[in-house]
């Protein structure tokens, strides 16, 4: 395919071309025929042809008929430039930007030039340069300008950058219409980017046929190459519609995004692997992931690399390297950090130790900052053991605002601490109350210790077939104690028959997920 590229090139200048049948010639004629041809070529360009010089530019940058040169490139391409070509303009601003430190006002300059000589490309990447002030100050009129001038020369990436100007506002008014019918035509045209935004905008519109039109439009883009489309698309598959949902299909563009480099991509790709979902598990490459997304400012992906590296996942453990990560997640924003900074120097901690004061200290700054986890964390360490009455309040007002602020696990607390303190003054009727919003919140704990009440009439009327149903319930949602209290039920027929067979059956269950049965 490169010779044939390179034969054409020639072509287009003018070069003496064999005849067709010379093509089966052995290999050694072949070679022998391009350094002719590329002897013309250094000739042609010696005598001033710029498009000569631009073509062996563009074979020493890509090795076509010569050794790859970047060197030999970059100074055809400017000889092509000074002498007022607007390819070899481009080309060189192209090779330029590839640089490890690429010279942002050469290359301004150099697209500048290319544009006003009439390269639409160059006027798009010059409406760039004006957007995001590369090698310049910035001017959101004349981004707008060059934008339009390279879209109505047909380029396609124009016309998707000229619709997002009338979509923000940038160098213009802000006009929908014209944004979609820019942006339709550039998707039509194939652009993935396009395609890829077009998609996002039909999902916001939350109606039946644009979502299938934006999972079209999305798959056409990731197709493409397009990293934010497979992200997106990964994301729909993974948690859209239960009729879209395909993990593994969701694994796949989310692990084409990452390898291609799509920053968005990291975390969720490291979290598929991570938990094996749509993919084969391994905790050791998604340490890995995770720690790339972190070293890229991603405040969530250090979170769970900092929980990764405290339980030992993916490695061996290590609280030094769990607390250096969590202190970046913090960093980076991610308040859920800050319980996780608490829970480390709790594990172990003696009240009124070095971790105790620790932990306290971390769950303090989460309070101050509204984490309701640190809340709840912070109110069971000063009422596990106040160092004051005042620590005890403080605990019990923690707690309160916590459950009323609709935190599950402070509700269910809160209502065990009432039951402990209070059961005959009103403290058991307001825990029932806490145990049904967290029951309504998806707790299984309250749906148990709910069962516990009715089966004993604390705080409510005793109604043992109410207290079977609290139980069955929790065990259907795993929870150990309650396969238990089950077969309890059925042993000595609280609230259904008697089953001695049955009761068997949940007392199995029951130490198959941990909890001590009693003997028969």
């Amino acid at each position: 395919m490169g010779q044939f590229l390179f034969l054409l090139a020639l072509c287009a200048l003018g070069v003496r071309f064999w005849p067709s049948e010379d093509l089966a010639q052995p290999e050694q004629d072949l070679q022998a025929r391009t350094c002719h041809r590329l002897t013309e070529l250094r000739q042609l360009a010696a005598a001033g042809r710029v498009a000569a010089m631009v073509t062996l530019g563009q074979s020493f940058e890509m090795g076509h008929g010569l050794e790859q040169n970047p060197d030999s490139a970059r100074a055809w391409f400017r000889k092509a430039a000074d002498a007022g070509s607007a390819e070899g303009a481009w080309q060189l601003a192209i090779l330029l930007a590839a640089d490890t430190s690429p010279p942002e006002a050469e290359i301004r300059e150099l697209l500048n030039r290319a544009a006003r000589s009439g390269h639409a490309a160059a006027g798009w990447k010059l409406g760039d340069a004006w957007e995001s002030a590369l090698g310049g100050p910035a001017s959101p009129d004349s981004a707008f300008s060059w934008y339009r001038r390279a879209a109505q020369a047909g380029v396609d990436e124009a016309r998707t950058s000229l619709a997002l100007c009338y979509v923000s506002g940038i160098g213009c008014t802000p006009d929908t219409v014209r944004a979609l019918g820019w942006m339709q035509s550039a998707a039509d045209a194939g652009s993935a980017r396009a395609q890829s935004w077009l998609g996002r905008w039909r999902l916001s519109l939350l109606t039946p046929a644009d979502s299938l039109q934006a999972l079209h439009d999305l798959r056409e883009a990731a197709v493409k190459g397009e990293g934010q489309a497979r992200v997106q698309l990964a994301s729909l598959l993974g948690q859209g519609p239960l009729a879209w949902r395909n993990e593994r299909e969701s694994a796949f563009w989310l692990r084409l995004a990452a390898h291609s480099g799509e920053v968005a991509a990291w975390t969720p790709w490291a979290r598929c692997l991570e938990w094996g979902r749509g993919t084969r598990a391994s905790t050791r490459e998604a340490r890995q992931w995770y720690q790339r997304a972190a070293e890229a400012g991603d405040g969530l992906a250090a979170l769970r690399l900092g929980r990764m590296h405290r339980e030992g996942r993916g490695g061996r453990n290590s609280r030094q390297q769990a607390l250096g990560w969590f202190l970046k997640a913090q960093q980076l924003g991610e308040t859920e950090a800050l319980h996780e900074l608490g829970r480390t120097f709790e594990h172990g901690a003696r009240p009124g130790d070095a971790r105790w004061q620790g932990a306290v200290a971390w769950y303090r700054v989460g309070v101050q900052r509204n984490q309701l986890d640190c809340q709840l964390a912070l109110a069971r360490m000063l009422h596990r053991a106040p160092a004051s009455a005042d620590e005890e309040l403080e605990a019990w007002a923690l707690l309160e605002n916590a459950a009323d602020r609709d935190h599950r696990e402070a509700r269910l607390e809160l209502g065990r601490w009432l039951l402990e303190a209070e059961p005959e003054n009103g403290g058991a009727a307001r825990a029932w109350q806490l145990f049904q919003q967290a029951i309504a919140q998806g707790s299984r704990d309250a749906l148990y210790t709910s069962g516990q009440m009715r089966l004993r009439g604390q705080g409510v009327p005793r109604d043992r077939h109410e207290a079977f149903r609290f139980f069955h319930r929790a065990a259907e949602r795993g929870l150990a104690e309650a396969w238990r209290e089950l077969g309890n039920c059925y042993r000595f027929g609280w609230g259904t028959a008697t089953d001695f067979r049955q009761a068997e059956q949940c007392f199995a269950q029951a130490r198959l997920l941990g909890a001590e049965v009693p003997p028969p």
